[in-house]
């Protein structure tokens, strides 16, 4: 029998052990969205209107779910299921864009929910993450983390993709989120999914090397007001001695209310500021002077020294000095003289919410933010009031679901470093000026004293005679001129202005298709216009660069043994506008003997469109002109069938330049090195192929307070996208007399280029990953989880991979011990993070990455009846500074104390 009401569902949830009242469970009306929160007595308060008998489900983090039938509106006690491992009953919607067992997902994926996230010593949730399984994070900033997995990291990593309730929070220009500007604010965050490796059969063409897809508060279930501030300090005993010791200062503001059952809103501030880390590495990057017997002790004694972290030295010249062929470079400025290193981070976002009925919504939300901090591209920048934003429209109902939403990005007052440094040196002595000085300088000196060091340090002595010193008044003035101009010849302001409008629609079929198969079909379609000014795109007629990509998918899927056996099937078609289209798929299969014990397997192709700075980069990195691979961008340069690798070139010249200071013929020398010499099989880009493997295991052990999680992968890329340094032969035969080109390139009758293209051989990534939790008695909670990553070049050469290798290591991992309630409302967590070396191979710095580890920590105490937490931790307490990527900042201890008071004035509506 059933009978209709319009009533109150109230009741108490309590602990399994101990009858105490529970804050913070959730209780939901079962297949529906109407749910409510348990407050500080462990009382819910839930509208209901329908027909008794209703079913709640009721969920804690680290107890297992609990389903309870209502024959009428009489208060109930509800007592939660035993404790277990929190991840027996996730759901996750990322997987396979619509909800499912996290068990039985058809591919790895991890998940951190709101209450790991608050318990993590992480600064912040944003810095959370990198404690997932498989994860290596990139610290470009205080406040910018880039992610990734499997290989292939880098600074700007085109291959993540960043979500944040199923919208990319991309820069239209640049292609990757800048810092956390449109993230979600951490008092917003309900869990975070990531799927490791390629994802681009549902997502598209850049999701490749992984996804993360961050899930926020519902306005309904999480109302009230919640703070919070914390205070702290960094920089503590900084090698460098370039930043003193720095006030960290965070603060988060969220409000959520439901004017009524159908109409709810929230809006979310935060503001952080502090001191970057800096980068203090002056390490000689390559020996341009190999082999002549004197520079070579990596410091600006070397007339060629290029240091990591100083700018303004990157050009040079190979001049003749006593008969012998030196290269010489300018004098240039360490970062710490060029910059400065404030950090700050201001962001809002604000959504309003109409519920149809309990399963259609409507939404429109805001986001938006501005930055200040350094990053690293193919050069240092320093984001200076760089603006994002996002408006978004949101439509979800149990068939239809639409995603609609525009991004904007303005640099704001942002500058390029290293062509600040250039233009500084250029101001007061032209390149041509102060080479021609050291010449004369070095010859005057060397006939009267006969000293090769002596006449070199003497030359660069008078040369850099009215040179700018940094920090003075005249420099500062200088400086600031040229951060106004917005061309990289002669000034070094970063102008990247753009927006892209988005729409995605998404239907599930199931409903009529069940019975024999579960459907679902989607298309996006994306239109993107970008503006730089002709500072690295090629739009210097004023006009913007326009384009645009689009796709489709299907997924099938069915439970082929019920509860055993299921199959799931995607395939995916992508055009891009100058690009060819592409299909992607993916097939995965979950075989689940019991509920604990679920096996799983995949397949899935992929491809990775090339994006703006693929296709468009046109911009001079000082002597090297930077081009994008599409055939618009490079026909007119010739470059194709008429250049030399870098690489090659450069030891070309070295052997050269050492046999003729031993004393050989230059001719000969020449001609008998010549061999050295790699033409660049170089040729329009075009997408990059991907073909993976995974299998992996997700289970619970010992009466479910073991859950292990495994994977084991394999990636095959085709025509990897690289940018490849060449030098274009400037011969109307180019290279095809490889004598007559030989004697060019000797001569430096040549263009330096570094391009956009394939790669034409395959490169492998493999690798293993696990993970356990483990509940001991008395409620601690033990975590930690190992990655191995491997990578095989097969039959390409380093010349290919000369600005990006595979910069992963080979190992890396994470543990954690903690308790909520240690001693009566005290808990703890602490956590040790650790990454191998790395070889380190990137357009701005090789060179080796050694191996790091950072034990984090925090002590919280809760106070109930204040709905409030007070914590005390740190992130790397021990304060042993280390570097994760060449160029890259030192990152030492940072230390903080919190304050945050949760859901407070939360009438439930």
């Amino acid at each position: 029998m059933t009978i209709t009401a319009h009533a109150q569902l109230t009741g108490k949830v309590v602990d399994p052990d101990t009858g105490t009242p529970v804050p913070g469970a959730s209780v939901l009306i079962k297949s529906t969205t109407t749910g409510a929160l348990t407050d500080t007595a462990g009382v819910f308060h839930l509208p209901f209107s329908g027909a008794f008998p209703v079913k709640l489900v009721v969920t804690y983090v680290g107890y297992g779910n609990k389903e309870v039938v209502l024959k009428n509106a009489s208060f109930v006690t509800i007592t939660l299921s035993e404790k277990q491992i929190t991840h027996l009953n996730d759901v996750v919607v990322t997987a396979s864009r619509h909800s499912e067992s996290i068990l039985r997902s058809p591919v790895t994926i991890e998940k951190l929910s709101s209450r790991q996230l608050a318990e993590s010593p992480a600064v912040s949730a944003y810095e959370a993450i990198s404690s997932l399984k498989g994860v290596n994070t990139l610290n470009t900033s205080l406040l910018f983390t880039v992610y990734n997995t499997r290989g292939f990291q880098n600074p700007t990593n085109l291959r993540f993709v960043q979500l944040v309730d199923g919208m990319d929070n991309q820069s239209p220009v640049l292609n990757f989120p800048i810092a956390n500007t449109i993230g979600a604010g951490d008092l917003d965050v309900e869990s975070v999914e990531l799927i490791p490796g390629a994802s681009s059969a549902l997502y598209g063409l850049s999701a490749t090397n992984g996804l993360v897809n961050t899930i926020t508060k519902d306005p309904w279930l999480h109302q009230g007001l919640s703070f919070n501030y914390k205070g702290g300090v960094n920089n503590l005993h900084n090698p460098y001695n370039y930043v003193s010791p720095s006030a960290y200062t965070s603060i988060s503001l969220r409000y959520a209310k439901a004017i009524s059952d159908r109409l709810a809103f929230k809006v979310n501030f935060a503001y952080t500021r502090g001191s970057d880390w800096a980068s203090g590495d002056t390490a000689r990057q390559t020996n341009l002077n190999a082999g002549i017997g004197y520079g070579s002790i990596g410091t600006r004694q070397d007339p060629g020294y290029n240091g990591v972290n100083v700018y303004g030295d990157e050009s040079y010249r190979t001049l003749t000095l006593n008969s012998q062929s030196v290269v010489v470079s300018r004098t240039g400025y360490k970062e710490a003289e060029l910059t400065d290193y404030a950090s700050k981070l201001l962001k809002a976002d604000a959504t309003l919410v109409y519920k149809f009925n309990n399963d259609t919504r409507l939404s429109y939300s805001y986001k938006g933010g501005i930055v200040d901090n350094i990053f690293t591209r193919a050069n240092k920048l320093k984001f200076k009031n760089y603006t994002v934003q996002q408006h978004g429209i949101t439509f979800k109902s149990p068939v239809i679901s639409y995603k609609g939403y525009v991004n904007t990005e303005n640099s704001g007052d942002s500058y390029n470093i290293r062509f600040l440094a250039d233009n500084i040196n250029r101001t007061w002595k032209s390149d041509s000026q102060w080479y021609s000085d050291f010449t004369t300088a070095f010859n005057s000196n060397y006939s009267s004293e006969g000293n090769m060091n002596t006449a070199l340090q003497a030359a660069r002595t008078a040369a850099d005679n009215g040179r700018i010193e940094a920090g003075t008044t005249s420099f500062n003035h200088i400086a600031d001129s040229l951060k106004r101009i917005g061309s990289w010849t002669s000034g070094a302001k970063f102008i990247s202005r753009g927006y892209f409008i988005h729409n995605e629609l998404q239907a599930d079929l199931s409903k009529w298709t069940s019975k024999i198969l579960d459907v679902q079909i989607g298309a996006d379609y994306r239109f993107s216009s970008l503006r730089s000014d002709g500072t690295f795109y090629p739009d210097t007629t004023g006009s913007p660069i326009t384009t645009w990509k689009g796709g489709a998918f299907v997924q099938l899927s069915r439970e082929i043994i019920p509860g055993k056996l299921k199959a799931t099937g995607s395939v995916r078609y992508d055009k891009a506008q100058y690009i060819d289209g592409q299909f992607t798929s993916r097939l995965g299969l979950v075989y689940s003997p019991t509920p604990q014990h679920n096996f799983r397997l995949s397949f899935q192709n992929g491809y990775r469109m090339p994006v703006f700075q693929d296709a468009w980069a046109n911009l001079r990195l000082g002597t090297t002109q930077v081009l994008g691979g599409i055939k618009q961008n490079l026909q007119s340069y010739d470059i194709i069938g008429n250049s030399y690798f870098t690489s090659s070139i450069t030891a070309f010249n070295t052997a050269v330049n050492k046999a003729v200071n031993a004393g050989t013929d230059r001719d000969e020398a020449i001609q008998a090195n010549k061999s050295l010499l790699v033409a660049a099989p170089i040729n329009y880009i075009k997408p990059e192929k991907n073909l993976t493997f995974e299998l992996g295991y997700k289970g619970s052990l010992l009466n479910d307070k073991l859950f292990v999680d495994v994977s084991a992968f394999w990636v095959q890329f085709d025509g990897f996208i690289q940018g490849i340094g060449v030098g274009k032969v400037n011969l109307s035969s180019g290279i095809s007399n490889d004598s007559l080109a030989a004697i060019a390139v000797a001569g430096g009758n040549y263009s330096s280029y570094s391009v956009y293209t394939n790669t034409p051989s395959k490169v492998y990534n493999y690798g293993v990953s696990l993970g356990v939790d483990y509940v001991l008695p008395k409620d601690y909670h033990f975590s930690a989880n190992a990655t191995y990553n491997g990578f095989d070049q097969a039959g390409t050469k380093d010349a290919y991979l000369s600005s990006g290798g595979f910069n992963t290591p080979s190992f890396s991992g994470s543990f954690s011990l903690g308790n909520t309630h240690v001693y009566k409302n005290f808990g703890f967590n602490v956590a040790y993070r650790w990454s191998g070396g790395i070889n380190w191979v990137s357009s701005i710095a090789n060179g080796y990455v050694p191996a790091w580890g950072s034990l984090d920590a925090q002590v919280s105490y809760h106070i109930p009846a204040a709905k409030s937490t007070i914590r005390i931790g740190g992130s790397n307490i021990l304060n042993k500074y280390y570097t994760q990527y060449m160029s890259g900042p030192s990152i030492g201890g940072l230390y903080y104390a919190s304050f945050t008071f949760d859901e407070l004035f939360s009438k439930k509506h």
